[in-house]
Protein backbone atom coordinates (compact mmCIF):
# COMPACT_ATOMS: atom_id res chain seq x y z
CA UNK A 1 0.00 0.00 0.00
CA UNK A 2 1.04 3.24 -0.73
CA UNK A 3 1.88 6.13 2.13
CA UNK A 4 -1.73 8.19 0.58
CA UNK A 5 -3.80 5.15 0.96
CA UNK A 6 -2.84 4.05 4.25
CA UNK A 7 -3.22 7.57 5.93
CA UNK A 8 -6.49 7.91 4.40
CA UNK A 9 -7.41 4.24 5.85
CA UNK A 10 -5.68 5.50 8.96
CA UNK A 11 -7.83 9.02 9.04
CA UNK A 12 -10.76 7.01 8.16
CA UNK A 13 -10.90 4.54 10.93
CA UNK A 14 -10.06 7.74 13.16
CA UNK A 15 -13.20 9.53 12.24
CA UNK A 16 -15.15 6.44 12.65
CA UNK A 17 -14.10 6.25 16.07
CA UNK A 18 -14.69 9.79 16.83
CA UNK A 19 -18.59 9.22 15.37
CA UNK A 20 -18.54 5.76 17.91
CA UNK A 21 -17.43 7.76 20.55
CA UNK A 22 -20.01 10.49 20.30
CA UNK A 23 -22.47 8.06 20.01
CA UNK A 24 -22.23 6.09 22.84
CA UNK A 25 -22.15 9.54 24.29
CA UNK A 26 -25.71 10.60 23.21
CA UNK A 27 -26.79 6.24 24.53
CA UNK A 28 -26.33 8.04 27.64
CA UNK A 29 -28.77 10.62 27.46
CA UNK A 30 -31.50 8.48 25.72
CA UNK A 31 -31.16 5.69 28.11
CA UNK A 32 -31.75 8.12 30.73
CA UNK A 33 -35.05 9.09 29.24
CA UNK A 34 -36.84 6.39 28.57
CA UNK A 35 -38.53 3.89 31.30
CA UNK A 36 -36.19 1.35 32.67
CA UNK A 37 -38.21 -1.38 30.40
CA UNK A 38 -37.07 0.26 27.59
CA UNK A 39 -33.52 0.52 28.05
CA UNK A 40 -33.11 -2.27 25.57
CA UNK A 41 -34.90 -0.87 22.91
CA UNK A 42 -32.31 2.94 23.20
CA UNK A 43 -30.27 3.09 20.33
CA UNK A 44 -28.49 5.84 18.23
CA UNK A 45 -26.61 6.44 15.20
CA UNK A 46 -23.16 6.27 14.84
CA UNK A 47 -22.98 7.71 11.76
CA UNK A 48 -24.95 10.82 12.90
CA UNK A 49 -25.67 10.59 16.86
CA UNK A 50 -27.53 13.45 17.41
CA UNK A 51 -30.62 12.27 14.76
CA UNK A 52 -33.66 10.72 16.52
CA UNK A 53 -36.25 8.21 15.26
CA UNK A 54 -39.29 10.32 13.99
CA UNK A 55 -41.98 9.22 12.14
CA UNK A 56 -42.33 11.59 8.87
CA UNK A 57 -45.15 12.45 7.23
CA UNK A 58 -45.69 9.35 5.11
CA UNK A 59 -45.55 7.58 7.63
CA UNK A 60 -42.28 6.22 7.84
CA UNK A 61 -40.13 6.61 10.88
CA UNK A 62 -36.53 7.77 9.89
CA UNK A 63 -33.55 9.56 11.62
CA UNK A 64 -34.35 13.23 11.76
CA UNK A 65 -33.99 17.08 14.05
CA UNK A 66 -35.85 18.77 15.72
CA UNK A 67 -35.40 22.30 15.08
CA UNK A 68 -36.84 25.11 16.32
CA UNK A 69 -36.88 28.51 15.79
CA UNK A 70 -38.32 31.55 17.90
CA UNK A 71 -39.30 34.83 15.37
CA UNK A 72 -40.58 38.26 16.27
CA UNK A 73 -42.24 40.15 13.35
CA UNK A 74 -42.15 43.67 14.91
CA UNK A 75 -38.13 43.59 15.55
CA UNK A 76 -38.03 41.02 12.61
CA UNK A 77 -35.59 39.02 14.67
CA UNK A 78 -35.23 35.33 14.11
CA UNK A 79 -33.84 32.72 17.08
CA UNK A 80 -32.98 29.21 17.04
CA UNK A 81 -34.07 26.94 19.61
CA UNK A 82 -31.45 24.33 18.68
CA UNK A 83 -31.26 20.54 18.04
CA UNK A 84 -34.31 18.29 20.53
Amino acid sequence: MSRRVEAARRRAAEERQERVGAALKQMVEVKAKKKKAEHEKARVSTTDPEARVMKMADGGFRPAYNVQFVTDTASQVIGGGGFQ
